[in-house]
C-alpha cells in the first residue's frame, strides 16, 4: 500500500517537478541573458566613462595651460604697467618742473614788462616836456627873429 501511495504521489508530483525544472531552466536562461546584457552595458558604460575621463584630462591640461599663459600675460602686463607708471611719473615730475620754471620766468618777465612800462611812461613824459620846451623855444626864436628883422615881416 505504501508503494501505491508513493507511486500516486510520484505521479502527481512528477508533473509539478517537471514544470518547476522547466521554470527553473527558463529563469536560469533569463538570468544568464540579463547578466550578459548587464556585462555588455557595464562594458559600454566603462568605455564611455573612459572617454569622459580622457576628455576631462584633456580639458584639465588645456585649462592648466591657459591658466599658465594668462598668469604669464598678467605678469608681463603688470611689469609693463609698472614701467609705464614709472615713466609717466617721471614725465609728470619733469612737466611740473618745467611748469614751475615757466611760472617763475613768466613772473620775472611780467616784472620786467612793468619796469619797461614805467620807463616808457617816464621817457614819454620827458619827451613831451622836451617837445613843449622845443615848441616854446621855437616860438621865442620866431618872436626874436620878427623883432630883429628889418622888414617886420
Amino acid at each position: 500500500e505504501m508503494r501505491k501511495l508513493w507511486g500516486v504521489a510520484y505521479d502527481r508530483n512528477k508533473k509539478a517537478i517537471e514544470d518547476n525544472q522547466e521554470a527553473l531552466q527558463n529563469l536560469d536562461n533569463k538570468l544568464s541573458k540579463a547578466q550578459k546584457e548587464q556585462l555588455s552595458l557595464i562594458s559600454r558604460m566603462n568605455k564611455d566613462l573612459d572617454e569622459v575621463v580622457v576628455g576631462f584630462k584633456k580639458l584639465a591640461k588645456e585649462s592648466e595651460s591657459a591658466s599658465s599663459r594668462l598668469s604669464n600675460e598678467v605678469s608681463v602686463l603688470r611689469s609693463d604697467q609698472e614701467i609705464v607708471s614709472a615713466d609717466f611719473k617721471e614725465r609728470l615730475n619733469s612737466q611740473k618742473k618745467i611748469l614751475e620754471s615757466l611760472k617763475k620766468d613768466t613772473q620775472e618777465y611780467l616784472e620786467r614788462i612793468a619796469k619797461f612800462d614805467l620807463s616808457i611812461e617816464s621817457i614819454n613824459a620827458s619827451r613831451r616836456q622836451l617837445n613843449e620846451r622845443i615848441v616854446e623855444l621855437d616860438k621865442k626864436i620866431n618872436a626874436l627873429q620878427l623883432k630883429n628883422s628889418p622888414s617886420g615881416l
